[in-house]
């Protein structure tokens, strides 16, 4: 027997989280809401977000990663970064400016920062600042194509430049992929590019300020490098004149470096030639870079990884040639040089920066080390050390700088990127921690050629922020209301462990501060990879939440009203626990009782598996004989599991398809009884399996329990051989057996001529039902509008509702067709629906 099957996964998607909640309950009857004989509301309609829109950020902060950092002539810092909008996206482009003295530059774009649009800009790569503005270069989308964007100085688009600011080049059917850039003394832009022609070669595209093409470089601005020793693939571009630019390239195959010279028009210096560095223990070059010093030489830097597999130690490499391409063997025989540090065991050493040392021809080089632990954990690293090494002009280490030849900053940071500035100070960025404890932020250092910090740089040489003006971080998918007038919505930060977040809002959208931290409640459960499945509001105002977090651990915490944690419950405030029997299992779903014990369902693929947490934050061990109840299905059949619905009197059903042999879908329902057993009054084994025809499969879109303890399902088919949709409501009595006197005397209704439920957009939440036992569907018409059809208690049609039991609302479905949760508040005529905003809409289906 197997749970989970593909099937159910497209069509829960990330919606099952909100449907083991409140749903769409109605908290009182709702008849007085019907469009014919509507009655003005006994309070005035308050409005929701704005026009009836409510974004909810889940954090207000997104994680920092910084890849990018650029220096201006007058001294200012730009970095570019990626920003986490959700855990498997780092494609979200910003850009912020520091002052000179390190604070933030809030005439620069908005408020100091530029938020991009990742939808055409993806995968920042490059970015180089002139005189007149900041262009960053970037991947498509698309992987077949680059872009690149213009930046005022002010931070803003250059709408003259390109089409709206970029220039875009897209080969169809050919891979381009941007590498690095250079600006010209005419402020025109080199673009370096590994390009498919016959084989991958490097390439360079000249563009005009005006983001066209300069047709005299190579043929129609584009310069390919014809090569025989295989795929060239640019790793920098540095120019110096028109009639000096220097391109440098690896060469996979042989896993070396290329050195090429050539001038505006793509015309190579047939006089130049190449050197290899050595090939001594070297397995990869990686991270290399080009600069010419001042006493004119070439220095090629990066780094190697060595041979060692899992245990490799990577080694700094620089390489220094003449200006004709010959090695300088006045720097030692060879003109290469690879080191390493002395206190490095498993690491890699990242070359970022090479500078004069001073008149004597002396090299300084600025890098990190990385440290990496051993095997099996050696994809862990740390990149705390900044160290300023001088070697002499024949490649032996100076002794008079720092200790022993280098200088060594050794802190707690995160380093990733170097970069020299005009006196010699280096800045240094990467990612830091202690601003939030759930959040990277952005960590620049200034260090002066001491490598001390600058004290004159933002606060003792540190400058730490966390962009908190993001639009999209965070997406609620569950709501729920505490009272007439105050709601919880809960949703997952998607960044860095992704965290849940639960947010407490007034009717009108506006967030109560007072709640938690500035109306928030962040790190749910004090783990990684949250997932919310249930709140509930117990009698004395303590908030529960179930869910799951890192590792499947099924997990439980308890808030005080005002959004602080109960301590008495649990280890400070959460339970969490590994449930296994056998194997893992799942948390899948959730349900509390009122006096705050909770039941949670489980599955490890072979069996649906209950435990039982009491009210004090424990497991009951004496729950099932062993702490679990495992309920096992019939052999041979497969499942799938929806949805769910708690009663009053405590029960939980679980609803979802089940198979036979030919695969044929039945409606499935499990019900549990209050202590975690199947309840075996519920259709004389707690089970049923209910297949109306052989042309659908049921897939249970909706669970109700009405006011007198009945089950009411709804679920989505199809009639052959028209394909029409249709949908079925079925009506239970207590004891599990259909209720005949519902529709035509047979327990359920179906109708195909109104409007289907479309499965992927409802995840179990598309019924209702009023104080007086009527129902509410929502489904879509076949314009993809967004409809609800009411039906009496006894089956037949609500003609008083709507027009002729239907509405009609005026919801964008073909904008949103991911509606996560729906929220029926009879308190002032409107319901909530989520597709990761929430939206608020009168019965005329107006938003408001």
């Amino acid at each position: 027997m197997r749970f989970l099957t593909q099937r159910a996964l497209s069509i829960v998607g990330h919606l099952y989280f909100a449907v083991a909640f409140t749903g769409c309950t109605l908290e009182a009857d709702i008849l007085n809401l019907t469009m014919k004989t509507e009655s003005a509301p006994s309070v005035a309609l308050h409005e929701f977000g704005v026009s009836g829109i409510l974004k909810i950020n889940g954090s207000n902060k997104v994680n920092m990663n910084p890849r990018l950092l650029n220096t201006q002539s007058d001294g200012k810092i730009i970095v570019g970064q990626f920003y986490h909008s959700n855990f498997y996206d780092y494609t979200k482009p910003l850009l912020f400016r520091l002052n000179t003295d390190g604070s933030l530059d809030l005439t620069y774009g908005q408020d100091g920062y530029v938020d991009l649009p990742s939808s055409t800009l993806s995968g920042i790569v490059d970015m180089k600042t002139s005189d007149d503005g900041t262009f960053i270069l970037f991947s498509n989308p698309t992987q077949n194509g680059f872009n690149v964007l213009k930046l005022s100085t002010t931070g803003h688009i250059d709408t003259g430049f390109g089409t709206e600011g970029v220039y875009n080049r897209t080969e169809t059917g050919n891979a381009v992929y941007g590498r690095k850039m250079a600006i010209t003394d005419s402020g025109k832009i080199l673009v370096a590019s590994y390009r498919m022609d016959t084989q991958y070669k490097a390439t360079t595209f000249l563009i005009n300020t005006d983001g066209t093409l300069d047709t005299n470089h190579g043929t129609g601005g584009i310069q390919v490098f014809s090569n025989a020793a295989g795929a060239e693939n640019p790793q920098d571009i540095l120019y110096v004149s028109d009639s000096e630019i220097y391109l440098l390239n690896h060469v996979p195959t042989a896993d070396r470096v290329k050195l090429r010279k050539f001038n505006i028009s793509g015309v190579e210096d047939g006089g130049f030639t190449t050197a290899y560095p050595s090939t001594a223990a070297v397995d990869t070059v990686r991270w290399i870079g080009l600069k010419k010093l001042n006493n004119d030489r070439l220095v090629i830097f990066g780094n190697t990884a060595t041979a060692g597999g899992s245990n490799q130690r990577d080694q700094g490499l620089i390489v220094v040639c003449n200006l004709n391409g010959t090695p300088d063997t006045g720097f030692n025989s060879t003109g290469t040089l690879m080191f390493t540090h002395a206190t490095l065991s498993y690491g890699v050493l990242d070359v970022r920066g090479v500078l004069d040392g001073s008149s004597n021809n002396d090299i300084q080089i600025a890098y990190t080390e990385t440290q990496r632990l051993s095997f099996p954990y050696d994809n862990l690293r740390t990149f705390s050390k900044v160290l300023l090494s001088q070697y002499n002009y024949n490649g032996t280490l100076d002794a008079s700088h720092g200790t022993g030849g280098t200088i060594t900053y050794n802190g707690s940071d995160s380093f990733r990127l170097l970069r020299f500035v005009a006196n010699g100070d280096i800045v240094a960025a990467g990612q830091g921690t202690t601003l939030e404890p759930l959040y990277y932020s952005a960590l620049i250092r200034k260090f002066n050629t001491a490598m001390s910090p600058d004290p004159g740089f933002a606060s003792a040489g540190k400058h730490e922020s966390i962009f908190a003006a993001a639009t999209d971080n965070g997406q609620p998918d569950i709501q729920y209301k505490l009272d007439n007038n105050t709601f919880l919505y809960a949703g997952r930060f998607e960044a860095r462990s992704a965290k849940v977040f639960i947010v407490k809002t007034d009717k009108s959208g506006v967030i109560q501060t007072q709640f938690g931290d500035d109306g928030y409640i962040r790190d749910v459960f004090e783990n990684d990879y949250e997932k919310i499945l249930t709140l509930k509001h117990l009698a004395d105002g303590s908030i529960m939440v179930c869910g799951e977090s890192t590792g499947t651990k099924f997990s439980v915490a308890k808030f005080h009203p005002d959004g602080s944690r109960d301590l008495s419950f649990g280890v400070n405030g959460i339970y969490t626990e590994t449930i296994n029997n056998g194997s893992n299992a799942y948390p899948w779903f959730c349900a509390f009782h009122d006096n705050g014990e909770s039941v949670g369902i489980l599955n490890n693929g072979d069996n649906i598996i209950t435990a039982k947490i009491l009210a004090d934050g424990t497991r009951d061990l004496g729950f099932g004989g062993t702490g679990l109840n495992v309920i096992t299905i019939p052999p041979g059949d497969v499942y799938d599991l929806i949805t769910m619905k708690q009663a009053a009197d405590g029960r939980t059903v679980i609803a979802g398809l089940s198979y036979d042999g030919s695969m044929n879908a039945a409606q499935f329902l499990l019900m549990i009884a209050e202590d975690g057993y199947v309840d075996s009054s519920f259709s004389g084994d707690g089970y049923v399996e209910l297949r109306m025809d052989t042309d659908s499969d049921h897939a249970t879109m909706g669970l109700e329990f009405a006011p007198d303890g009945r089950l009411y399902t709804v679920f989505d088919g199809y009639e052959m051989p028209s394909w029409d949709g249709m949908i079925f409501i079925n009506c239970y009595k207590p004891d599990g057996t259909l209720d005949t006197s519902f529709g035509s005397g047979n327990g359920y209704i179906s109708t195909t001529t109104d409007f289907w439920i479309d499965t992927n957009i409802w995840g179990g939440d598309a019924l209702s039902i009023d104080s007086q036992g009527n129902l509410y569907v929502f489904g879509l018409d076949y314009s993809q509008n967004l409809v609800m059809k009411s039906w009496k208690g006894d089956g037949s049609e609500n003609q008083s509702f709507g027009n002729n039991s239907v509405q009609t609302l005026n919801f964008p479905m073909s904008q949103y067709r991911s509606l996560d949760d729906v929220l029926w508040d009879s308190n002032d005529n409107s319901f909530k629906i989520f597709d990761g905003t929430a939206y608020r809409l009168n019965m005329s289906g107006e938003l408001f």
